[in-house]
């Protein structure tokens, strides 16, 4: 058999589409590296949003019902970045290093805004009431809660939260208080399971507003 030479030409040729898929190798890794990076770099620049706003309720001088305008924002704001930290760790968009850092954060700022909320409004009784969609307690709670609010006119100030969101709240109030289901609620600092009738449900806030001023 006999060894025909390989002409420049097919070397040319073969060089040349060595070197064309070596660049779109390259170049699939550098774009990955920039989206991935663009990801991060959205988080923190809502981070940081979420962080100005969260200390500008401490200096920003509002009358009372902007500030609860602006604390309902906070938290939705801190549940909304955190979903989507949620969602690109899922998907592999942003490193575990990155994630864990992240939710670190937001759980701090959460914990900043529950301190700036108690000293804003210490002369409120403060009710958080964290509760799932579709659960009948839930919907009982929510007509009962409704009920004292108008009974106490301003002297309440409640705070729901779905417990199927990834808030940072939900998951830290949940082992503080050592609860496993929902709904329960937080008054002032005491914890009430299940759902709990609008009578008892007073009584508890009643006790609460004498330990207050007490």
């Amino acid at each position: 058999m006999v060894n025909r030479p390989v002409s420049k030409k097919l070397v040319y040729l073969f060089a040349l589409n060595l070197v064309l898929a070596s660049s779109i190798v390259l170049a699939g890794y550098a774009f990955s590296g920039f989206t991935h990076t663009a990801r991060e770099q959205f988080i923190l620049d809502q981070m940081r949003a979420v962080e100005s706003r969260v200390y500008a309720l401490e200096f920003e001088e509002q009358n009372e019902s902007e500030l609860q305008r602006d604390v309902y924002s906070a938290f939705a704001s801190i549940d909304s970045v955190h979903s989507r930290l949620r969602e690109y760790m899922t998907s592999d968009l942003v490193s575990q290093g990155f994630y864990a850092e992240q939710e670190e954060k937001l759980v701090t700022l959460s914990t900043l805004l529950l301190k700036t909320v108690k000293s804003e409004f210490a002369h409120k009784t403060l009710v958080y009431f964290y509760c799932e969609p579709q659960n009948h307690e839930c919907d009982y709670e929510s007509f009962v809660l409704s009920y004292l609010s108008d009974t106490y006119a301003k002297d309440l100030f409640i705070v729901g939260f779905d417990g199927t969101s990834s808030h940072p709240l939900i998951t830290m109030m949940m082992k503080r208080y050592e609860v496993d289901s929902f709904p329960f609620l937080v008054i002032n600092d005491r914890v009430v399971r299940g759902f709990v009738r609008a009578s008892v449900l007073k009584e508890i806030i009643d006790e609460e507003r004498e330990r207050a001023s007490a």
